[in-house]
């Protein structure tokens, strides 16, 4: 395979934003859902969409199952249109930046119970995005240390006392 050129490069990260939005929109056209498909602002590098409008719950039940499938199967008809990984995050109706704080503000709360007892406390089972989430809440808490153990998709964050 050859490299694109330069200013194609370019030309086909621009165009990816747009592309994303228009399958999203199809997609959810396609399903009966009343949404609508939203280029929001990028974060790190990754082309950003919201779903927005009556039909988010569809998507956010069961923490938020069937908005990762609907994110993973669009990054693969983006890369598939465009030849190249598509770096794509979907989200409905605020529901990953909502379920962020929550995962938060539960593992400051689990850090202070291992601080408290001195014994680890495993997590229940999370995404890669998720595990990330809280690590990256917990690198500066005192007196705790978190590490991931299990197999997907029962892969856990366990917050133990630091060593």
């Amino acid at each position: 395979m050859t490299e694109p050129e330069p200013n194609m490069m370019s030309d086909l990260q621009e165009m990816t934003p747009e592309l994303a939005r228009e399958i999203a929109q199809d997609l959810v056209n396609a399903a009966g859902f009343e949404l609508t498909a939203v280029i929001t602002d990028p974060a790190d590098g990754y082309t950003a969409i919201d779903l927005q409008g009556n039909d988010t719950g569809y998507l956010t039940a069961r923490q938020g199952e069937a908005l990762n499938a609907f994110q993973h199967l669009l990054c693969l008809m983006v890369s598939r249109a465009t030849g190249e990984r598509a770096r794509i995050v979907v989200d409905a109706g605020q529901y990953r930046a909502k379920r962020a704080e929550a995962l938060v503000k539960t593992a400051r709360e689990l850090a202070q119970q291992v601080r408290d007892s001195g014994q680890e406390v495993e997590m229940d089972p999370l995404s890669a995005a998720e595990r990330r989430v809280v690590h990256s809440a917990l690198l500066d808490e005192p007196g705790v240390r978190t590490y991931s153990e299990g197999e997907e998709p029962e892969r856990r964050v366990v917050i133990s006392p630091e060593e």
